[in-house]
């Protein structure tokens, strides 16, 4: 009998086009994944993926046993949000590393405290902050988001059926402490931004530090960001920007600022603008405590 987490993995691969990004998203490893997916095929007797240059394209069975695994894990899915909303006002959301969300969080939940809500509130990168939206495990996902990179952005929401709603702009900044060569700067140069080592909170293709190559013309940029530090830490982040002549690359909102004097956010030259929103499941209704808590984050950002 095929098993609920064989069909996750499943849609997961369809979905990336690719095993090992399937793996980081599902926390485990290629040959895992690799695992699951030929016992799958064994089980229902049809190759499910072909291979297409370094990545994998479902075969037409593998096509048909798509649209049928993704409706059963809607189905399920759906069940269980039905299940959990009868014993919780639940407020289930996600969103990529922001000092001004959990401020923003901990501002709500003192101004609510008498309500019997149950929260669920995670961090991720931005295809963590997507997948968990799509597959029902948070109603909103809040992140940042170059506008370089919308179009892109948009047509992976537009396949899985999710939306995208601004709630400002912001501009990309390096945060820097004053062990930085450049912390007395008005502004960070492409130049400048090819010779900082670099912390990062993930890899995401779609991280608001990805796509800076075009401000350099050799590769240096996307060099740093290859070797960068990476960690989910705060507290890390903040003695590395505090001590060390780390940077890191983050939106800038007036509502947002680190509250260090010694950490300072200088805009990056041709950079461009950042969006701050949040993304919802199309044509499905928030509850009422996910529509309170977002107008309550629209209202402070």
């Amino acid at each position: 009998m095929i098993e609920m987490k064989q069909l996750y993995f499943f849609l997961t691969c369809v979905e990336t086009g690719s095993i090992s990004k399937a793996a980081e998203i599902l926390y485990t490893t290629q040959p895992n994944v690799s695992k699951v997916i030929r016992i799958m095929e064994s089980q229902l007797g049809v190759t499910l993926f072909a291979r297409k240059g370094r990545g994998i394209i479902p075969t037409p069975e593998g096509e048909r046993v798509y649209q049928y695994a993704k409706s059963i894990i809607q189905k399920a899915e759906y069940l269980q949000t039905i299940i959990n909303e009868n014993d919780y006002n639940q407020i289930n959301v996600v969103f990529t590393p922001s000092n001004h969300l959990a401020t923003v969080f901990a501002d709500y939940y003192n101004s609510h405290s008498d309500s019997p809500n149950k929260y669920s509130f995670r961090e991720g990168g931005i295809t963590e902050v997507i997948t968990r939206v799509e597959e029902r495990g948070s109603d909103l996902g809040f992140l940042y988001m170059q506008d370089r990179q919308m179009p892109s952005f948009q047509y992976l929401l537009d396949r899985k059926r999710l939306e995208y709603h601004e709630i400002r702009k912001g501009k990309l900044v390096v945060y820097i402490g004053p062990k930085n060569p450049y912390f007395q700067e008005d502004k960070i140069t492409g130049e400048m931004l090819a010779n900082l080592n670099f912390i990062r909170t993930d890899e995401d293709v779609y991280g608001i530090d990805a796509k800076l190559d075009n401000l350099s013309k050799d590769g240096r940029i996307r060099k740093r960001m290859e070797n960068a530090l990476l960690t989910n830490s705060d507290h890390v982040t903040m003695q590395l920007l505090t001590k060390t002549e780390f940077a890191m690359v983050s939106m800038f909102l007036e509502s947002e600022c680190i509250q260090d004097e010694h950490i300072r956010g200088i805009p990056i030259e041709g950079a461009g603008g950042v969006s701050f929103g949040y993304v919802k499941r199309k044509e499905e209704d928030l509850g009422q405590e996910a529509r309170r808590f977002l107008e309550w984050v629209i209202e402070r950002s």
